[in-house]
């Protein structure tokens, strides 16, 4: 977007997106807990990768101008994939007791990172 080149985001496909700092401090707690089993790390909300633009566009102030929303082409193809992959985070949050980043949240780090580095 910040490049003003077209983008395809899709509609109907859903996922729980974290940023890598979050991920990495959730890590650090895990160990510090000495936790073992299957956890999974993510956003406390699942969202389509439109609106997920969208909300970083706004955030960071681009323009949506060539962003196309397109419908999910992955059940057409060979390889058939769920719709959607947002993940149940209760477990995690149970035994680390804390609550995972909501979207907003990861998105809000995402633009705290970049600034940073600008």
């Amino acid at each position: 977007m910040k490049e003003n080149k077209k983008i395809e985001l899709i509609e109907d496909f859903f996922t729980s997106p974290i940023s890598v700092k979050y991920l990495g401090d959730i890590l650090l707690k895990c160990m510090d807990k000495e936790l073992i089993g299957v956890y999974n790390i993510a956003s406390s909300e699942v969202i389509d990768k439109f609106t997920f633009g969208e909300r970083v566009a706004k955030r960071f102030k681009l323009s949506l101008k060539n962003v196309t929303r397109i419908k999910n082409k992955f059940h057409k193809n060979k390889n058939k994939r769920a719709l959607t992959l947002g993940l149940d985070v209760s477990k995690i949050e149970k035994d680390l007791d804390c609550s995972m980043p909501t979207v907003d949240e990861t998105i809000n780090n995402l633009y705290d990172e970049y600034k940073e580095i600008k």
